[in-house]
């Protein structure tokens, strides 16, 4: 059985993608949501689950071939001020010890950059914040503690501490 959630692309679907050398689709509209705040641990990876649709906008583009150097993707608000950008180079993380497995933990956001339509998903948030490494009791740690409970799901849990704010709901572009 296949269900296909999102057929933006065959809506958007005409002669300008490829005749151009990327092309990007205008994103379906999208709602705000928060996960739940449930103490949830992610369950194992043999325990069959099924994957709901991603959380966020969804942002897809075309690209003839594939590029040779790097791509961007800018996102601006209503007022044109700049609100987040994302490249093809996964950004770096900190490498300490955690107290998860580390198959909880998603991929770093980074754009694909395949020949034909790519999808990238954003979860609506402003960059994360920098957090300290102290633990309850305010001594400094030498690994990260995740106390978080959102996406308790194998390999989409956040390794930010402290994710951004959610944007205000409003209009916002992307190029």
């Amino acid at each position: 059985m296949w269900i296909l959630d999102d057929i933006t692309p065959l809506r958007q679907f005409n002669s300008k993608w490829p005749q151009s050398q990327a092309y990007m689709l205008l994103p379906r509209n999208t709602v705000r949501a928060r996960w739940d705040m449930s103490q949830d641990t992610p369950l194992p990876p043999e325990t069959p689950a099924g994957d709901n649709p991603p959380d966020g906008a969804i942002i897809n583009y075309f690209l003839k071939s594939a590029p040779t150097g790097n791509i961007k993707l800018s996102i601006y608000d209503a007022e044109n001020h700049l609100v987040r950008e994302f490249t093809d180079v996964p950004p770096s993380f900190d490498k300490a010890p955690a107290n998860a497995p580390e198959y909880w933990f998603a991929p770093p956001l980074a754009l694909t950059k395949n020949a034909g339509l790519n999808r990238f998903v954003w979860d609506l948030r402003y960059p994360a914040m920098k957090a300290l490494r102290y633990s309850y009791y305010g001594n400094i740690l030498d690994y990260i503690e995740y106390t978080l409970s959102d996406h308790a799901i194998p390999g989409k849990f956040p390794r930010d501490l402290q994710p951004g704010p959610f944007i205000v709901p409003a209009n916002t572009r992307s190029c």
